[in-house]
């Protein structure tokens, strides 16, 4: 982002605010893939719903969606089962990258953590 012009970056830095979908700039490779999860957390006083999802690169395709219940405070994990990771290149030979999304965004920075397997190698984090 350093030099581009601010009319290009401010889009993709400024804050969502709650409520409104997010759908994650940063684009997950699938090769390999054999554990995601995704953290989310309410870090709002007040209980919260969202629809947590993993979508196309491009966005347009639902992979997989959890609608979760959130109280006070609370975190929550949700994990695509195995079976459902091993399906994804056979309905869809063409995906080569996913995305991270939920809709409504809980509070300003409830953007959720990802955690992932490639194999049988090492878990490892991306903050969403």
């Amino acid at each position: 982002m350093f030099g581009a012009p601010r009319s290009v970056t401010w889009p993709l830095t400024r804050p969502q605010g709650p409520g409104g979908s997010w759908l994650s700039w940063r684009l997950l490779d699938v090769e390999g893939l054999s554990d995601l999860q995704v953290v989310a957390t309410n870090s709002s006083p007040e209980p919260r719903s969202t629809t947590v999802g993993i979508y196309s690169a491009d966005g347009e395709v639902a992979l997989y969606e959890q609608e979760l219940d959130f109280a006070p405070r609370q975190l929550r994990r949700l994990r695509v089962p195995a079976e459902e990771l091993a399906e994804w290149p056979r309905r869809h030979p063409e995906l080569a990258y996913v995305r991270i999304g939920m809709a409504p965004l809980m509070t300003a920075n409830g953007k959720p953590y990802v955690l992932m397997r490639y194999g049988d190698g090492p878990l490892s984090v991306r903050h969403g």
